[in-house]
């Protein structure tokens, strides 16, 4: 008898090469014909909320229904064997998209934005997430302050006595005209119904000032009927030196944390209520400086000199006493204000006083060094993009699971990467932390049900 020859082993078929190229065009096709929709819902949705909304929290009125929403049909999708996105998944996945980027939007973290202005005392802060973001203006690059070269000067506690405190001014003002400065700008405002008989001297030193080719631009405050703010105007005696194309408001908006990190430009979209720092601008004829299009200055300070400071602080008694206190004032924009503990404001650059703050403003402004705020359509294509590479890499469950978090991970410090790169390069803020919730919110929804899904799925015939 002859041995029966050995069979060769059958080989397993080879897998067809993936054709990459039309793999990408595909998904790049149904990514846009989700996401232009999309995108078009949400311009909407944004237009309606900064309609009818004043304050970052009052979202919430479109929040909750949005999230109720995306409860209800996500109940309904998980139901399915398909996570591929069509269906009621693909309804469950515009609506989460919505909710996330109209949050985003609407800044909803920032929460709540309170006037702080000339002499209010800062609360203690009790909210902490927005401090989160600050990291951006670490790398913000920053620029020297040479087209306009802030200079703050301050006295100390003002002594309570109107006369007396405007009389001081006045001298001050004297002095300062001898010294050269490109500009003055008053970190202070006057009570509409307080008239003094100092009145005449600070309008003449005013006067003397801007006979010389000095503009002296004068701080005031806001009163609100309604939720409407409104300048307060000057003392009848004081009117005729302070007038409205001469004044700017002395306001900037704390976070819900306190922390005050951008000013407004207009109050109400008008023109006749500028900040302090653009009234400022306008009185150099800077004209041509580039605003921010929400209206909102997010500063930043200039570049530290070889002292370490980035703002010239000089005490009025320095100016007495020192003659390189005197020098330091020749061609600088002169921002006067006051040392107390009531001045001081929490920024993203530390404790500093208000007229610091009206002083980076206005270097800010007049360099177009400022943090820009990306719109809301920014924010939706990362909450769109990452949630839709999360969706897509769980369409197959039988995958492994630990390849979609690493893919989540992978995402998230793209983002994080993107937002780094757009603060260093170009001063630019992608907020990322509503993406980064979107993201890992939506891998924890998936993973439980890419488990069921796998144990639905019949096991091969082991015969």
């Amino acid at each position: 008898m002859t041995a029966e020859e050995p069979q060769p082993a059958a080989t397993p078929p080879k897998k067809p090469a993936t054709d990459w190229p039309a793999k990408i065009r595909d998904k790049l096709l149904e990514a846009s014909l989700v996401g232009f929709p999309l995108l078009l819902v949400n311009g909407g949705v944004q237009w309606l909320n900064r309609e009818t909304t004043s304050q970052p929290w009052q979202v919430l009125v479109y929040l909750v229904p949005l999230a109720i929403g995306a409860g209800i049909v996500w109940r309904i999708a998980r139901g399915r064997d398909d996570l591929r996105l069509r269906g009621p998944f693909l309804l469950f996945f515009g609506v989460y998209v919505t909710l996330f980027s109209l949050a985003a939007g609407a800044g909803f973290l920032d929460f709540e934005r309170r006037m702080k202005g000339y002499a209010e005392a800062t609360p203690p802060s009790v909210l902490g997430w927005n401090r989160l973001g600050d990291w951006r203006y670490a790398l913000a690059p920053r620029v020297e302050a040479t087209a306009v070269q802030p200079l703050a000067v301050v006295r100390s506690e003002l002594s309570g006595e109107r006369a007396r405190d405007r009389a001081d001014l006045a001298r001050l003002l004297l002095q300062l005209r001898g010294l050269s400065p490109r500009a003055v700008a008053l970190d202070l405002w006057f009570h509409g119904d307080d008239s003094t008989d100092s009145d005449p001297l600070l309008c003449a030193a005013i006067d003397g000032l801007r006979a010389g080719g000095v503009p002296v631009v004068v701080g005031y405050g806001l009163d609100s009927f309604r939720g409407d703010p409104a300048a307060i105007p000057p003392p009848p005696s004081l009117a005729r030196c302070m007038e409205n194309e001469h004044r700017g408001h002395l306001v900037g908006f704390a976070e819900a944390d306190d922390v005050v990190r951008s000013v407004p430009l207009f109050f109400s979209g008008d023109p006749q209520q500028p900040a302090l720092a653009l009234a400022v601008v306008r009185a150099l004829k800077l004209e041509d400086v580039d605003r921010p299009v929400d209206g909102l200055l997010r500063f930043l300070p200039p570049r530290p000199s070889l002292s370490g400071e980035d703002i010239v602080v000089v005490d009025v008694d320095e100016l007495a006493s020192s003659s390189a206190a005197r020098r330091s004032v020749a061609n600088k924009v002169v921002l006067v204000g006051v040392r107390s503990a009531a001045e001081r404001f929490a920024t993203p650059f530390g404790e500093r006083l208000g007229v610091e703050i009206h002083a980076m403003t206005v270097h800010s402004l007049a360099t177009g060094s400022w943090l820009r705020r990306l719109p809301w359509w920014a924010s939706f294509a990362a909450v769109f993009v990452c949630c839709w590479i999360l969706v897509s890499g769980a369409a197959d469950p039988e995958k492994p699971a630990r390849r979609l978090v690493l893919r989540a991970a992978g995402l998230s410090l793209a983002l994080l990467a993107l937002a780094a790169l757009g603060a260093a390069l170009f001063r630019l803020w992608l907020d990322v932390s509503y993406g980064l919730v979107a993201l890992w919110l939506l891998l924890g929804l998936l993973l439980p049900l890419r488990k069921r899904l796998q144990r639905q799925q019949p096991r091969p015939d082991a015969g």
